[in-house]
């Protein structure tokens, strides 16, 4: 626990007045946020107490004197961990105790049935009742059984019931609070009393609130467009509502470093070097466009250096219910491809390109419903930080159906047979069974040697490929129902004291 001094007791008979935490502002980044919030302290007072949940962190707390006289200052600020005499959502508290207490009444009850049902099924003492009379015991001992049954079931479904309701009310108190039932008392303490109110401003970290995004990324080829939608996913778990808080959504947090680091010697020794680690770059995490055309009237945007802040104005945001608030929404325009790899896989992927001549906005990364025309077909994660090279993949698309027919020989020939073969041939052929005419990207690896004693020649038949390093590419125009076949292969000669594999 921090202290920055400590209450002077010559103070005792000063007033103090007492401020409960009301955040006017909350800025959320991802993993927390700031809340600020503005009190007074009544003329006459040098001292006061704020009460701050527990998702406070108080060693971040910061006081600004809003209209104070020159010489006045905070002398002091103490805090401690402390149970509130009134603790919030009483009223749910309340509840959560009267379910109990009607539980265990009900238990009682059905205790009581149980044993009286048991008394009516013992076995009857050997009497010389008559045989009307025992008939008359018998149908007395039914119609008393088949009573106590039906009462003991209905108050078992009535006691159900109520368990479920006690169960439910125990996941909103658990939503509302996390369980957090501490505060934290911090009492500040002033150089001198104030003659006239003093406005204080208070600004602290807060735990166990952030917020995510959520996007729907909905492809519409015969349009040209991908409409996507941006959703912030507020988490609010602080055990207090905040009502017409000014919410402001920060898309990232920054970590600062206060120092550059060491530069270490560099030695190189004798050794493997091993593979240079790749480092991802943006690009990696990259899966969006920027193109956008604005449909709803949109939060304004605070461009950063480290960060973009969007305000969404006066917000009501209840603790432990996740809230939902849209941020952007819009078009991008894109141009549609269909994209297969045959030797890897027998589908064909809808690919998007997209244009990047419009306004870039940087979007955090978040989990996107990825739709075709309004059809749900998966979910990844998605995020925008640079607008070259955009492409998106929709998901496969069964409307167009690939099959693969290989032929592979081995053989040996030359003088002497002195050389082994292998031809690898293949016929693979795309139907397309949609209603609109498409164009497919095919594509494979161009084999290379790895040894100057190993031949490779080519065997292609219309239509030729085009060629892009170690890329063949194939672009075939598909109309509605129609089919076409690419015939290619490779024949590879090599020592015969040679073996050979593929890696592909």
């Amino acid at each position: 626990m921090i202290r920055l001094a400590l209450l002077s007791v010559l103070c005792l008979w000063l007033l103090a007045t007492t401020a409960v935490a009301t955040p006017n502002e909350v800025t959320l980044f991802p993993t927390g946020g700031v809340a600020t919030e503005q009190f007074s302290i009544a003329p006459g007072s040098k001292s006061t107490t704020l009460l701050l949940p527990e998702v406070v962190v108080p060693e971040s707390l910061r006081l600004e004197l809003i209209n104070a006289a020159d010489h006045q200052r905070v002398t002091a600020i103490e805090y401690q961990s402390i149970i509130a005499e009134k603790e919030p959502f009483a009223d749910l508290r309340q509840t959560i105790d009267g379910l109990k207490r009607q539980i265990n009444a009900l238990e009682d009850q059905i205790t009581a049935r149980r044993i009286t049902l048991d008394y009516w099924q013992k076995p009857a003492p050997t009497t010389s009742a008559t045989p009307a009379e025992m008939q008359q015991a018998g149908t007395l001992i039914r119609r008393e059984g088949e009573a106590l049954l039906n009462e003991i079931s209905q108050l078992s479904w009535e006691q159900n019931d109520l368990k479920s309701r006690l169960k439910e009310a125990e996941r909103q108190l658990e939503q509302k609070t996390g369980r957090q039932q501490r505060y934290w008392q911090v009492d500040v303490q002033l150089l001198h009393p104030v003659t006239t109110a003093l406005d204080i401003s208070a600004r602290y970290r807060l735990r166990n609130v952030g917020w995510t995004s959520s996007y729907v990324l909905d492809a519409r080829p015969a349009d040209g467009v991908i409409e996507w939608i941006w959703t912030a996913r507020i988490n609010q778990r602080s055990g207090s509502d905040w009502e017409e808080v000014d919410l402001k959504l920060a898309t990232a947090e920054p970590v600062f470093t206060l120092a550059p680091p060491q530069l270490p010697d560099w030695k190189i020794r004798e050794g493997s070097l091993g593979p240079t680690p790749r480092t991802m770059t943006r690009s990696d995490m990259m899966a969006a466009a920027p193109a956008r055309q604005s449909a709803t009237p949109e939060p304004p945007r605070q461009q950063g250096q480290l960060f973009d802040i969007y305000d969404l104005g006066p917000q009501r945001v209840a603790s432990g219910i996740p809230a939902r608030i849209q941020v952007r929404t819009g078009n991008w325009n894109a141009d549609f491809a269909y994209l297969a790899r045959p030797l890897q896989s027998t589908q064909a992927f809808l690919e998007a390109r997209l244009n990047t001549d419009q306004e870039f906005i940087p979007l955090p990364t978040g989990t996107a419903s990825i739709q075709v025309d309004g059809v749900h077909v998966g979910q990844r994660n998605f995020s925008l930080y640079q607008k070259e090279d955009i492409a998106l993949s929709f998901g496969s698309d069964p409307g167009i159906l690939i099959e693969v027919d290989s032929d592979h020989v081995a053989g040996e020939r030359g003088l002497l047979n002195r050389e082994k073969t292998y031809d690898w041939n293949w016929a693979i052929s795309f139907s397309n069974h949609k209603h609109l005419d498409i164009e497919l990207r095919v594509e494979d690896t161009l084999p290379h040697a790895g040894h100057e004693d190993i031949i490779i020649r080519e065997a292609f038949e219309p239509p030729l490929p085009k060629r892009e390093d170690n890329l063949l590419f194939w672009t075939l125009p598909l109309k509605a129902g129609e089919q076409q076949i690419l015939k290619y292969g490779y024949s590879i000669s090599y020592p015969k004291d040679m073996d050979i594999m593929s890696e592909r």
